[in-house]
């Protein structure tokens, strides 16, 4: 198969989205087909085309910052109709994003099938929120910008061959499936092979991954660590740049040492993905603190680590297997409190080590994704 996916983050961009769609992308050229991604260009990546990994790029100026859309929409467009006669299937990655906005309106040029891949969506309702400033404003601005979004366009979206959604009890799959959309498939989100390891050895850690930033609310981390009972425990934040909130980390950490002693913490930024792995597999417990997620890759990198997780209700999280959710901080706390158990850690790292290896391993992803698209495709 000839395959074009048209997503706003790639290679070598480091975030989920970048991550599912490279493995995606990667594996599907491992097997033979011929795949071309349409990605930006922003953030000054220097190859407007290059090959990677067997896998053609061709980058544009466009990206979308605070749910709005810039850059050059009309050569998108054009590049993206042209592209698609050569291509037996078009995949857009999600609708929130300018690769699939811009598509929509000149789906009718594009002769070959075109799929939506569905990375979560904006959740209209007020279920499972926490609420403070910062996420009662963007869930407020959220709906009635993606609320005008989905009225205008769900009629033209439904004029694609079909939609992959993260998980059966995501909100994405739901709202679709209400809107009577046709082709609906569930594929979960995988993590490389080399976190199946189950003979390392595991030290007191307790760890959490991702981008420093105020979603990402690693500061709770700290304010949970702290309060905690784990004192023989050391917390490891990794983020990927020493940028203001990073700046924040650093002085929140200097403020609780001084009310509840020093505590055993690292706050790295930039680490290679060799050393980040490792950290991971050595790590006992993974707590996530986030305002908001999907279905975090980065927890289930943990969980495929035999780490037992402790997270806010956050996305698919409540469904998975190998951890606790809190609604809130002191929530969290208990949770994490219980996992100077022992047996509780060992029960829920082993339940979360079995859902990733009965679900989450990239190979098994891919090849359930070529059977999706080829299933589209024939019909």
């Amino acid at each position: 198969m000839n395959i074009l996916f048209c997503v706003f983050t790639y290679y070598p961009n480091k975030d989920g989205v970048q991550t599912v769609t490279q493995y995606q992308a990667e594996g599907l050229a491992k097997l033979g087909h011929m795949v071309t991604i349409i990605t930006s260009n922003h953030k000054n990546h220097e190859k407007v085309k290059e090959v990677h990994n067997g896998v053609k790029i061709i980058r544009i100026d466009a990206y979308t910052d605070n749910m709005l859309d810039y850059g050059n929409k009309k050569e998108y467009q054009k590049l993206l109709i042209e592209q698609s006669k050569n291509n037996d299937v078009v995949i857009c990655v999600c609708p929130e994003s300018w690769p699939t906005n811009w598509a929509i309106p000149v789906q009718k040029y594009i002769k070959c099938k075109k799929i939506m891949i569905i990375h979560g969506m904006h959740e209209f309702n007020m279920t499972n929120m926490r609420f403070n400033i910062f996420s009662f404003t963007k869930k407020i601005i959220g709906n009635i910008r993606w609320g005008i979004f989905y009225k205008k366009n769900m009629k033209n979206i439904k004029n694609f061959d079909a939609f992959i959604h993260l998980h059966e009890k995501d909100y994405s799959y739901q709202y679709f499936l209400k809107k009577k959309t046709k082709n609906n498939f569930v594929l979960y989100n995988a993590v490389e092979k080399d976190f199946f390891i189950d003979n390392v050895k595991k030290d007191n850690i307790i760890i959490n991954v991702g981008t420093y930033c105020k979603n990402k609310n690693q500061l709770e981390c700290l304010d949970v660590f702290y309060k905690s009972s784990l004192k023989d425990y050391k917390l490891i934040l990794i983020g990927n740049q020493k940028n203001e909130y990073y700046k924040e980390l650093v002085k929140r950490k200097e403020e609780l040492d001084k009310i509840y002693g020093n505590r055993n913490v690292d706050i790295y930024a930039n680490l290679d993905r060799k050393t980040t792995v490792n950290l991971i597999k050595s790590a006992k417990i993974y707590l996530l603190t986030s305002f908001s997620e999907k279905f975090p890759v980065s927890l289930l990198e943990a969980m495929a680590s035999k780490c037992a997780f402790v997270s806010t209700d956050v996305g698919v999280v409540k469904y998975l297997s190998g951890g606790i959710v809190g609604k809130t901080e002191e929530e969290l706390i208990k949770a994490l409190n219980l996992f100077s158990n022992p047996e509780n850690l060992e029960k829920y790292s082993t339940e979360g080590y079995q859902f990733a290896e009965e679900n989450s391993r990239i190979d098994t992803q891919v090849k359930r994704l070529e059977e999706i698209l080829k299933q589209v495709i024939e019909k």
